[in-house]
């Protein structure tokens, strides 16, 4: 009786071991599997969620401000959401890459003591991505090195310092959705651009502003110094790793029928226009979401320039409204630089005309 009862027993065991012995083997057979990735074609392994479905990051909204005042309008990040990539991450990683290989020069420069910073900033860039988007971002060790892939795109990039034709900020740049810069400070207590890898400009080029103060770059702006100079100054002293920090502006750029998205992205010369006739269709909301992160090791200021478009016609019309305020509100040497002048009456016929619309 008790021998029959023993048997049972270790019977009943020994099918449990065995079930946890084929379910452990299996669980490794599968993580395996995803880890190699397909075997043909090259093909990198597919992504866990569809980048197609995501949407952009919602840009912030135009307030409606009624009295002008130049406002830095700063709050703390959203840091899960540092760096972002949508559906549109494959459209505009092309426009980027080719802009990068064809007019690099205009687009990506490094001062020699912003170096060390470009590839802290790489490294951040990299950490967060892979932890954000694992399916979409890895990295792994190679017999030269540290090696990030987009798994996306088949790209791969070197960690290990500097590659003859890719700096460190250009590979983050290229990586992610955002322009990238390095700001430091100089003998004189003035932060300046010490390396970029941008390819969404306005009014600017790299192999011309290399090297320039925040505010000798905001020179042309009205008031700028007067109003918030010292300000910005006094921020990005007092910047930290800890509270990285986030702010929007926006722009009102004419374009031209059928002009194409790269040429309409990177505008040196600036985004009014007065060659080109406004039209309501063509006039378009130009968005940036501007990040500032103090490097913890260097101490540099990594400031990201993530931009968005938005035909007029497509803005919501409370925000419409919202921008018709403001700008209505600007003096006239600020209306004078931002082109009111030659496409404001366009701005204010549309929006009677969508107000209208919606009373019918």
């Amino acid at each position: 009786m008790y021998g029959v009862q023993y048997s049972s027993e270790r019977l009943i065991a020994l099918f449990w071991r065995n079930i946890a012995v084929l379910a452990t083997a299996l669980l490794f057979r599968w993580l395996w599997r995803w880890r190699e990735g397909p075997k043909s074609g090259g093909l990198s392994r597919p992504t866990a969620f569809d980048l197609e479905k995501i949407a952009p990051y919602p840009s912030e909204q135009i307030k409606g401000f009624e009295k002008h005042r130049i406002r830095m309008a700063l709050k703390k990040m959203d840091r899960i959401n540092w760096l972002t990539v949508d559906r549109n991450y494959c459209s505009l990683y092309e426009i980027r890459n080719t802009l990068f290989n064809t007019q690099k020069e205009k687009m990506v420069q490094c001062l020699p003591e912003a170096r060390e910073a470009c590839q802290e900033a790489l490294r951040e860039v990299v950490t967060f991505l892979c932890k954000r988007y694992p399916a979409m971002f890895e990295t792994y060790a190679s017999s030269s090195g540290q090696r990030v892939r987009n798994n996306k795109t088949g790209e791969e990039f070197s960690l290990n310092g500097w590659d003859d034709s890719l700096s460190p900020l250009e590979i983050a740049a290229r990586l992610s959705m955002d322009d990238m810069n390095i700001i430091l400070k100089n003998k004189e207590g003035m932060h300046y651009m010490a390396a970029t890898a941008s390819c969404f400009q306005i009014g600017w080029r790299a192999d011309e502003r290399i090297g320039e103060t925040i505010a000798r770059m905001h020179a042309p702006v009205p008031q700028w110094e007067k109003e918030i100079g010292y300000a910005v100054n006094k921020f990005m002293t007092r910047l930290a790793p800890e509270m990285p920090m986030e702010r929007a502006s926006y722009f009102i750029q004419v374009s031209r029928p059928g002009q194409q998205l790269p040429e309409i992205l990177f505008q040196p010369d600036g985004v009014v226009h007065t060659d080109l006739e406004p039209q309501a269709e063509h006039l378009i909301i130009r968005k940036e979401r501007q990040s500032f992160t103090q490097l913890p090791k260097s101490g540099a200021v990594l400031f990201n320039v993530k931009t968005s478009l938005t035909y007029l016609p497509d803005l919501p019309l409370e925000e419409l409204r919202n921008m018709v305020k403001e700008i209505n509100s600007w003096p006239e040497d600020m209306a004078k630089y931002k082109g009111r002048e030659h496409w404001g009456l366009v701005v204010h016929e549309h929006c009677k005309k969508r107000e209208r619309d919606e009373v019918r």
